[in-house]
């Protein structure tokens, strides 16, 4: 779903004066739909109704469900600190009414993941910033549902900062809104690159545009770290390091969460025609080995739907005559609020499923989702996961520097790609610390990452100078029940046999 954003964030004075050069005077509280973005972190905060994000107090509930990972590590670890070997597990049993899975497991995983690197050293001196850029599209109809990656990013570095900085090197964050127009993403990216001068891109969001990103990364052999992992071209660039699962795992996440969780085993499908995404999981959904296939649901009717129209109460007309059990919707989050409405005026109230950025904050609220139940699979931990050091840290973070933001699954995602650029210069921590860090440098930390879950935030990732970045088919199970984020399935990730074919 894709949900206005509430109130814009503001940077203090403070931090808006030290970073005056070249940057918009919209970073000082403007608006900043059309303008490059620049945040420090350390006093940056977000004005938006204060909600506490619910630790899940009924997840897992069922005995028979999966629990929170013990294999958590303490929560002064640092990523790529080392922790129990990564082993797969014994398939989980699965919640009521969801029938043993010989495909899909859940995996303890190594919660810390990485090589051992030393522990943590406090930083005696300031070194010269770091410079990291960051797109995104942050405005209009996308921007609804994708915008939160912006804060997320933005309260990492907020943290790394009150630490010292990144190996003591202050962060400074360039985001610059896409407008969802491929050819500023293409030219936004250039500037970043050869006129802004970043060491990296941190944390796009773009689940329309992110393809026209990758020529450029590819041109200047520039990296791109962690993201929204919603196109598909995230595991087909070697310049392209995501931060969690395999996109189309995630995708049919939800398909195999709610038939473990409810028992429910037949789908209809809703897809927007506008973005690619939509229409290759529709076509993944009802292919042998594709999405639906995997995740053990039969598919029994598809619509194409568009972004725009202000009712789909036919689409829900036609899912209750095939006798759907659910709704998988790949739309933005206000459509996924318009179908719940038009399904609620036919009397029609089954659970809606569907990519994890598709359900903002706005749901909690809305009064004809907290009328059912909706199903997400996302690339990296549960926001309501308990059990997990790494969740508790962006917890604690959220209280300290934006204590009225109310984050959803993307600001996670955000916050886990900045903790992937942290894993990666703590594994260089010494050349770090004495001297500028460089692209080189961050290229020299990412290949030395292999199987990084990032203390329990993904399944683990692995990557190899001049080869494609190693995700596993895993999603995590995400829902919004009873008007609170829930980890309907617990911690732990689920892994299908291989990732899901396109179709």
């Amino acid at each position: 779903m894709f949900q206005p954003r509430g109130r814009r964030y503001r940077l203090t004075q403070a931090v808006c004066l030290s970073l005056a050069v070249a940057l918009s005077a919209t970073a000082c509280g403007g608006d900043d739909s059309d303008a490059d973005q620049a945040a420090v972190g350390a006093d940056a905060a977000i004005q938006d109704p204060a909600t506490d994000t619910a630790a899940d107090p009924a997840a897992p509930a069922d005995p028979e469900a999966i629990p929170a990972d013990p294999a958590a590590p303490d929560a002064t670890a640092a990523p790529g600190a080392t922790a129990a070997p990564d082993t797969a597990g014994e398939a989980n049993k699965p919640a009521k009414g969801g029938g043993k899975d010989a495909k899909t497991k859940g995996n303890k995983g190594n919660a810390a993941g990485g090589a051992k690197t030393p522990a943590i050293v406090p930083c005696t001196k300031q070194l010269d910033p770091v410079k990291i850029g960051q797109v995104g599209t942050f405005s209009g109809l996308v921007g609804q549902t994708t915008g939160r990656h912006k804060e997320g990013l933005a309260l990492w570095a907020s943290a790394i900062n009150a630490k010292g900085g990144l190996e003591c090197h202050p962060v400074q964050v360039i985001a610059v809104d896409d407008q969802n127009d491929p050819q500023r993403t293409a030219s936004v990216t250039e500037d970043l690159i050869v006129n802004k001068k970043v060491q990296a891109i941190v944390g796009s969001a773009m689940p329309i545009s992110f393809a026209a990103m990758v020529p450029t990364l590819e041109k200047h052999k520039f990296p791109q770290i962690g993201g929204d992992l919603v196109d598909p071209i995230w595991n087909e660039s070697q310049y392209v390091f995501p931060q969690g699962g395999g996109t189309l795992s995630a995708f049919a996440g939800p398909m195999d969460a709610i038939r473990r969780a409810e028992g429910m085993t037949k789908t209809f499908i809703l897809y927007c025609v506008e973005a690619t995404i939509c229409t290759t999981s529709a076509k993944s959904a009802q292919t042998k080995g594709g999405m639906a296939d995997m995740a053990k649901v039969e598919v029994v009717g598809t619509q194409g739907v568009s972004l725009t129209q202000p009712s789909f109460t036919s689409g829900c007309q036609l899912a209750k005559d095939k006798g759907a059990q659910f709704i998988t919707a790949y739309v933005d989050a206000a459509s996924e609020l318009r179908l719940a409405r038009s399904c609620d005026s036919i009397g029609f109230r089954v659970p809606i499923v569907g990519a994890s950025f598709s359900f903002t904050s706005a749901a909690l609220s809305d009064p004809f989702i907290s009328k059912i139940k909706v199903y997400s699979g996302s690339p990296n931990a549960p926001l309501a996961a308990t059990g997990i050091p790494a969740i508790d840290a962006f917890r604690t973070a959220l209280k300290t520097f934006m204590p009225d933001f109310v984050p959803d699954q993307s600001a996670l995602s955000g916050w886990a790609s900045g903790k992937l650029l942290e894993a990666a210069m703590g594994s260089v921590s010494a050349k770090a610390r004495a001297g500028s860090i460089t692209t080189a440098m961050i290229y020299d930390g990412l290949y030395s990452l292999k199987n990084e879950t990032l203390g329990g935030l993904g399944p683990g990732v692995t990557f190899e100078r001049g080869k494609l970045p190693k995700t596993q088919p895993c999603y995590y199970a995400v829902a919004v029940i009873d008007k609170a984020y829930r980890a309907p399935l617990g911690a732990q990730k689920l892994c299908f046999a291989h990732e899901p074919v396109k179709g």
